[in-house]
């Protein structure tokens, strides 16, 4: 299993409720994938049989504050996070073929904001 740890939730500009242009959108997933590419590659670090073909991804997001939010636009906005373990080498192809999900949303002050990422082959 490789987790990968981001410091942050999904950037609010890259959920579909988010009323921002799209250039400005694009910029945010790119720098999403420029922040998160080099963390997956230090998480995958001796893990032999990379890229997997088939993968079940596990994503919890940790919030510091008690908001309601969407787990279905969580996820939407994630979608540069799981663009980088492709980048990085984890997983061949993020298809639906290839890939399965199980999604967790929890309130931590001590832990969050936090985006936690666990990939193991399917």
């Amino acid at each position: 299993m490789i987790e990968v740890v981001i410091n942050r939730l999904p950037n609010s500009k890259l959920s579909p409720n988010a009323r921002v242009h799209w250039r400005t959108r694009h910029k945010a997933g790119s720098e999403d994938i420029e922040e998160v590419t080099p963390i997956v590659w230090v998480a995958k670090e001796g893990i032999k049989d990379l890229p997997y073909k088939k993968a079940h991804i596990s994503i919890e997001w940790v919030a510091k504050d008690r908001r309601k939010r969407d787990m279905d636009n969580l996820l939407s906005a994630s979608k540069y996070f799981i663009d980088s373990l492709r980048h990085g080498g984890v997983i061949l192809d993020d298809d639906a073929e290839n890939v399965s999900y199980s999604l967790a949303y929890r309130v931590s002050k001590e832990e969050g904001p936090q985006t936690i990422i666990r990939i193991e082959p399917a």
